[in-house]
C-alpha cells in the first residue's frame, strides 16, 4: 500500500520522529557540551557557482605570495614565515605564522573554504603560541574571496 501524504509530509514526519529520539536520548543521559562557539571556529567562506577546480586554482592564485609547503587534496599549508608584529601584537619582537587553507567540494558548483592560521611570538627570548589568529585568517580569507572575481 502506497504510503499517505507527498514527499514533504513525510519528511516532516521522518524529521518529527527524529527530533523526539534526540529528545528522549537526551533525557536518559547527560546532556552534551555545547558545539564551541563560531569566534573559535575557523574562518570559512563558501563559494557558489564556480566549479571546484577554478575555486582551487584561485585560491593558489590569491597564496602567490605565501610559500607554498604543500597543495594537494584539498588542501594548501604554507611554509613558518616570521614577520613584524603589528600595532595589536606589540608584546613580541617578531612572529612567525603557518597558514592552512582547506577546500571542500559539497556539491555542484559549490565549495567551502576554512582557513586556520598557528602563530607564535617571540618576546624574552623564547617562542610563545599567539591564540587570536583571527585577523591573519580573515586577511587571508579576503585574499582568496577576491581571487574568486
Amino acid at each position: 500500500m502506497k504510503p499517505k501524504g507527498g514527499p514533504f509530509f513525510r519528511a516532516s514526519v521522518t524529521l518529527a520522529g527524529l527530533l523526539a529520539g534526540v529528545g528522549g536520548a537526551a533525557a536518559m543521559g547527560p546532556t552534551p557540551a555545547p558545539p564551541a562557539p563560531l569566534a573559535a571556529q575557523a574562518p570559512r567562506l563558501v563559494v557558489l557557482d564556480l566549479p571546484y577546480d577554478r575555486v582551487w586554482a584561485n585560491t593558489l592564485r590569491a597564496l602567490v605570495d605565501y610559500p607554498i609547503e604543500r597543495a594537494a587534496d584539498g588542501v594548501i599549508v604554507t611554509r613558518r614565515v616570521e614577520r613584524a608584529p603589528r600595532p595589536d601584537e606589540a608584546a613580541f619582537d617578531r612572529v612567525a605564522e603557518r597558514v592552512t587553507v582547506r577546500l571542500d567540494d559539497f556539491g555542484p558548483r559549490s565549495t567551502r573554504i576554512a582557513v586556520e592560521v598557528l602563530a607564535e611570538g617571540h618576546r624574552a627570548g623564547a617562542w610563545v603560541p599567539i591564540a587570536d589568529t583571527e585577523a591573519t585568517a580573515r586577511a587571508v580569507l579576503d585574499r582568496v574571496r577576491a581571487a574568486q572575481g
